[in-house]
């Protein structure tokens, strides 16, 4: 499509805008009103300006011009109330009443009978063929009654209003066929729009997915990226706070652990007992059977351990054939209760598993945190008991309690 030829399309589907839930035919009178009331519109001005220079009394020419803007006004609006036939009328009825007053100031009756012609044309234009018919007859009726509006005798033969008749129909019917084209050219500059803005609605919802769907992808991807990172920050935290040999807690546990369940003691005033735990002669162990079956004794050793513990307790691998037990909430008589069901489970122990003729005991020294003012002094006497367990002939449990 040419430029023009689109240019041409877009004005006249503004200036014939109807709302496209309308039928077919109610939008195609429609827009043939407004198309001829803006045409008559653009044209209003340079016609008064000749006119005015033409009639005697130019103050009846301005007046006309003046009244017909509101009555366009007027017009537009009882189109976009779907009064389309109401509309249409307005507009013959200014061509019927434009004869009477122009015949009136020149005093002639033939000056003016354009007009009603006007009339007739729009009415083909707009009007269903009832409507056209009585149209054509106002016309006639403003033609032949202008010579007695101004006085004359009757100035048209047989002829002439025969003549004027056939006109009128032939005009009323071209004008039918112009209005109906002029409606097809804004209905198809409205189809081109509408199915312009249709094809960018689709682009724009294909980029529109397109975007959303690499969004999500990226989305995803990050997502999953912070899942590993995750997945390996909590492994490495895992790792920090384990033994790799006995899957026990390490030291470092035992440190932040005791710290705070120490200083909870004191909040809430209940005991909290701490047992550090020795495998006897382990040196022995490594020397005769090897550090394969020491790494086996300690894991088995480990085992048998956290079987006699609870949940709330903490028991940890210090070092070496060294463990560490932190319980909460648990008196030195309760604390050397469960270490004593330890060194039992210990020494009883099918450690031939492991190497026939392997026999593994431990010493237990026990401290409770009563009297004792940081966890460090608690950790402290728990190892001093433990020394005094070895001092004494080992496998045992030796206990103090600092009240």
């Amino acid at each position: 499509m040419s430029a023009g030829r689109r240019a041409v399309r877009v004005v006249l589907s503004r200036v014939v805008a109807v709302p496209q839930t309308w039928p077919p035919a109610q939008r195609r009178r429609g827009q043939a009103v407004l198309g001829l009331a803006s045409g008559l519109a653009a044209v209003a001005l340079p016609s008064a300006i000749l006119v005015a220079l033409l009639l005697p009394d130019p103050a009846m020419n301005v007046a006309l011009i003046v009244a017909a803007v509101p009555a366009y006004l007027f017009l537009r609006r009882l189109v976009a109330e779907e009064r389309v036939t109401a509309a249409a009328w307005l507009l013959i009825s200014f061509f019927l009443v434009v004869p009477v007053v122009g015949s009136t100031v020149l005093g002639e009756a033939r000056a003016s009978v354009f007009f009603p012609v006007v009339g007739v044309v729009i009415a083909g234009a707009v009007l269903r063929p009832q409507g056209v018919a009585a149209a054509v007859a106002l016309a006639f009726g403003v033609v032949l009654g202008l010579p007695a509006v101004v006085g004359q005798a009757p100035a048209y033969t047989g002829v002439e209003v025969v003549s004027y008749l056939a006109i009128s129909l032939m005009l009323a019917g071209a004008a039918a066929i112009a209005g109906a084209v002029v409606a097809d050219l804004g209905f198809a500059a409205a189809d081109d729009a509408r199915l312009e803005a249709t094809l960018l609605a689709d682009e724009l919802r294909g980029a529109n997915a397109s975007l959303e769907e690499r969004v999500q992808r990226r989305t995803d991807e990050l997502s999953a990226a912070l899942q590993r990172e995750r997945r390996l920050s909590n492994a490495l935290a895992e790792l920090t706070v384990h033994d790799p040999l006995t899957g026990l807690y390490n030291r470092r546990h035992l440190d932040d652990e005791l710290i705070r369940l120490f200083a909870y003691a004191l909040r809430s005033g209940d005991p909290l007992s701490a047992a550090v735990i020795d495998l006897d002669d382990f040196k022995s162990v490594n020397d005769h059977y090897s550090h394969v079956t020491g790494d086996d004794v300690l894991r088995a050793a480990a085992s048998v351990l956290a079987a006699n513990t609870r949940t709330s307790d903490v028991l940890v691998r210090m070092g070496g054939e060294e463990f560490a037990l932190l319980m909460p909430g648990t008196t030195t008589s309760d604390a050397v209760k469960v270490c004593e069901r330890m060194r039992v489970d210990l020494a009883c122990h099918d450690w031939e598993v492991l190497h026939p003729g392997l026999r593994v005991t431990a010493s237990f020294g026990v401290a409770t945190s009563t009297g004792l003012e940081t966890g460090a002094a608690l950790l402290r006497t728990a190892d001093e008991r433990m020394f005094d367990a070895k001092r004494q002939g080992k496998n045992r449990v030796v206990e103090v309690s600092a009240a």
